[in-house]
This record gives C-alpha cells, sequence and structure tokens, in this order.
C-alpha cells in the first residue's frame, strides 16, 4: 500500500513514471500534467466559485497551482510529503505558499484561509483511520468550495483497490457526514476516456466531487 513515507523517499531519479510525458524526473511529469483533461473539469469548478485563494492538499510538483494561475486565481497554496516535488514546485511557481508536509498530520492553515480546498487523487494513500478527521479539516479550510478527484467504491471510510496500493472509498457519503448535503451543493461527474485517457482503472472507478456552499 502507498502511504505518505512512499512519497516521502521517492528519490528525483525515481524510474517509475505516474505521467508519461517523457521528461527527465517523475517530478517533471507531474509539471507537464497540468494541461490533463481532468485538471480543467477542476479549474472549471474554481473559476465558477469565484475563487480568489486555492489550497491544493497533495499538489506534488504543483501543476493543478500552475493552471490555476493560468486561469488568474491570484493566491496559491499547495503542501506535499515529497521535498523533491515541492523543491520543484517553488522554482516554478515562486509566488506560492508551498510546504513539505504530511497534511494527514498537520495543516500549516487556519480554518476558512481558502476560498477553494482541492484534494486531486490525494485522499487515495489516506489510511481509513485518518480519513474522517481529513475530511473535516479539510471542509473547515475552505469558505466556498471543496473538491475531491479519486477513486469510488462502495466503503465508506476506504478499501484497497484491485491493484492493493491506494484506497477508494464513497467521498460523497462522506461528504454528507459533514453537511456538504445540507443547504450545500455537491456536484459528481463521472471521469470517462476523455477526462482520463489511457487509464481503465480512472475510466472504471474515478470521479470527481465538487462540493460549493450554498
Amino acid at each position: 500500500m502507498q502511504d505518505v513515507k512512499y512519497w516521502q523517499d521517492r528519490p528525483k531519479d525515481d524510474a517509475q513514471r505516474d505521467w508519461l510525458y517523457g521528461k527527465e524526473s517523475w517530478t517533471e511529469d507531474y509539471w507537464e500534467s497540468a494541461e490533463h483533461p481532468h485538471r480543467k473539469v477542476i479549474v472549471d469548478a474554481i473559476v465558477g466559485m469565484d475563487a480568489r485563494s486555492v489550497l491544493d492538499v497533495g499538489c506534488n510538483a504543483g501543476p493543478l497551482l500552475r493552471l490555476c494561475k493560468e486561469r488568474g486565481i491570484q493566491r496559491l497554496a499547495g503542501i506535499d510529503a515529497s521535498a523533491e516535488a515541492i523543491a520543484l514546485a517553488k522554482e516554478r511557481l515562486p509566488e506560492a505558499d508551498l510546504q513539505v508536509g504530511d497534511f494527514t498530520k498537520h495543516i500549516p492553515w487556519a480554518p476558512g484561509d481558502f476560498d477553494v480546498v482541492v484534494a486531486d487523487a490525494s485522499l487515495m494513500y489516506v489510511h481509513p483511520n485518518d480519513i474522517l478527521s481529513v475530511i473535516d479539516v479539510l471542509g473547515q479550510l475552505a469558505r466556498r468550495g471543496l473538491i475531491i478527484a479519486d477513486r469510488f467504491s462502495g466503503s465508506r471510510l476506504g478499501e484497497p483497490t484491485a491493484k492493493g496500493h491506494i484506497w477508494a472509498r464513497n467521498y460523497g457519503a462522506l461528504l454528507a457526514d459533514f453537511g456538504w448535503n445540507a443547504g450545500k451543493w455537491v456536484k459528481h461527474v463521472k471521469v470517462t476516456e476523455d477526462l482520463w485517457p489511457g487509464s481503465p482503472g480512472w475510466q472504471k472507478d474515478g470521479w470527481i466531487w465538487i462540493a460549493e456552499r450554498a
């Protein structure tokens, strides 16, 4: 099972590639993934909430923040367990508030600090024992909206995917647990081949949950 330690220990010269952009390192490949189709759905939702600030938890090298900057979001922040990824993000986005850390243990920002908080394919690494507290904290940080792109299963707290290296769960149910369906609005976007080409796993189980305060 991949977890925070996997990302903390992952060397810059790791030959494993999560994105296939042909760059010299896996962090550079992440940076180039800014234009991946699913990220446009996320940033369109952020812009649609008239957001001026965004926090990306599990931001890696900052591809989503890069796209947010291009769309005019004024205040950018992110946290990731990988020092290698954050180093590249700081180089490319010097104006952003970027932190190395485990967001399941500590978030160095206060409740209501951001218009929108995003977890883009990062909560899948959170253990079932921690997911409730994480969703609670992320919701408190967000003034206007909380966006989650991740893998769905019927399990509320989480069950391993077929490959057994990440957790899939019912984020719609979790958002309801924390009141996002009471006086608020939640949109569910199914990940299709157009949104995540070349990934049968994401096409089968991937969803984007867009929760907006009323």
